[in-house]
């Protein structure tokens, strides 16, 4: 809509106040506040405009009145039904500037309807209904577009749209149509991998990755998927050199530290070296409680099974640095717990035992050691009601075997997590700096750059500036 601030601009000059031009002149400038005055001035001259009572919605969201932007917008819609700019300057509200993504996708199909011309738009829509969970949607909007948008983007978005239905022939069948549109392409590798691993269909992700690795031998995103392969496959030593070798490649990245504090029992003669991996680690982020919590861990996985040896002490005072960092870690308050019961102060095991159990009482593990601190400290009734919490999670029929869980939950992260992305502002994600974010990675996102609007739908990536467009 850079086109409509300029025709403002353009308007014809003359003595008497111009709000046109007024209007035009303070979006140019970003003063809003100006720019609300003359929009609300050239909406009430002219009150069938549709297009400045669209720039008034988002200029009132950019000044957080939600509830005049609804009204703005509402009236901007009612003028504009057929008016693609306005359509697509609404869309661009509602995914940003007052979140509504599924009436920003429904406002995005209508200018796709209106403008065929533009080869992208479906693909947008796609990409928001995907982003809104409305996956069917995503589908129909998604094949509407592939005639003039047979694009690894759009691709992208139908596979992760089909892997959100549970439909895995046609979501692999899009994600590897990505993949040969972009070989060179780490993430579209990467989003076919993640998705065998959702499906836990191990040999399908292992030859996602070995075909990855013709292209990107040295990936920490790979290498982490293959470990979570290998992992799957029970292939524990594999797994842990994967993982390994993820922190050799990314030595700051959390994940693989995070993995491999699942299976310190499984890491067998490779634990010294695991456990001065995650001491690096902690060095390097000392005020991490995280950090400081998978040292400790690490620390605990190599200690003897009687006494309490110095590495044991060293374990606590991690732990406890740890809590005094973020105190609502349920996994910190257990292993300081243990800890402290093996040094057989009981009192205070109980009381880091009680705080884990009251941040997660879903962990079997946590009542159960609880129950053995009761029955240290004579209370009878109280390990009694811990045990049997305990009986009752492990028995759970919702509760499958621990190594199952443990897969599972190994899986379901890395489905979540582990892509590799470039972090901060443009100019470091141009660069070679790498993170793997946590959480599912984003299909919409927003960054302003210099006054302008950075959109990602899937992996697009557009610039609108700041009147829509």
């Amino acid at each position: 809509m850079l086109w409509l601030v300029t025709a403002l601009l353009l308007a014809p000059q003359s003595a008497a106040p111009n709000p046109y031009r007024e209007a035009g002149a303070a979006l140019a400038s970003g003063d809003l506040a100006e720019a609300e005055a003359s929009l609300e001035a050239l909406t009430a001259k002219d009150p069938g405009n549709a297009r400045a009572w669209m720039l008034l919605a988002q200029t009132y969201a950019r000044r957080k009145n939600g509830t005049a932007a609804l009204a703005a917008a509402s009236q901007s819609e009612k003028l504009g039904a057929r008016d693609p700019d306005v359509l697509h300057g609404l869309a661009f509200l509602f995914t940003g500037l007052q979140p509504d993504l599924k009436r920003a996708a429904d406002l995005e199909a209508r200018y796709a309807e209106l403008q065929p011309a533009d080869k992208t738009a479906w693909r947008r829509v796609a990409a928001m209904y995907l982003e809104a969970g409305q996956f069917d949607r995503a589908i129909v909007a998604g094949t509407q577009g592939l005639a003039v948008d047979d694009s690894q983007e759009l691709h992208t978005v139908l596979g992760q749209a089909y892997q959100g239905k549970q439909d895995w022939e046609h979501a692999a069948q899009h994600l590897a149509a990505a993949v040969k549109l972009a070989p060179y392409d780490e993430n579209a590798h990467f989003l076919l991998v993640q998705m065998y691993l959702d499906r836990q269909d191990f040999a399908g992700a292992g030859e996602a990755i070995a075909n990855a690795r013709k292209v990107f031998a040295r990936s920490p995103q790979i290498e982490l998927a293959a470990g979570v392969c290998a992992y799957g496959l029970r292939r524990f030593p594999e797994a842990v050199d994967q993982f390994l070798k993820t922190i050799a490649l990314a030595p700051d990245v959390a994940q693989p530290y995070l993995f491999l504090s699942r299976m310190l029992d499984q890491a067998g003669d490779r634990l010294p070296e695991v456990i001065e991996r995650f001491r690096q680690y902690h060095a390097r982020h000392p005020d991490d409680p995280g950090a400081c919590l998978l040292y400790a861990e690490a620390l605990v996985a190599g200690l003897a099974p009687e006494g309490f040896p110095p590495g044991a002490e060293q374990a606590i005072q991690l732990l406890e640095r740890a809590r005094s960092l973020d105190g609502n870690r349920a996994e910190t308050h257990y292993q300081l717990g243990c800890l402290l019961e093996r040094k057989r102060e009981y009192a205070a095991a109980a009381v880091e035992l009680e705080r884990s159990v009251a941040l997660d009482p879903r962990q079997p593990g946590a009542h159960f050691q609880l129950a053995r601190v009761y029955e240290r400290l004579g209370h009878k009734q109280d390990a009694a009601r811990e045990r049997d919490e305990h009986q009752r999670l492990t028995e759970s029929p919702d509760e499958p075997p621990s190594a199952e869980t443990r897969i599972h939950d190994l899986i379901d992260d890395v489905t979540r997590s582990g892509r590799v992305l470039e972090a901060g502002g443009l100019s470091d994600r141009l660069g070679a700096q790498r993170q793997i974010a946590p959480g599912r990675p984003p299909l919409l996102e927003f960054r302003y750059l210099e006054g302008a609007a950075r959109h990602g739908f899937a992996n697009l990536d557009l610039v609108i500036d700041d009147a829509g467009h």
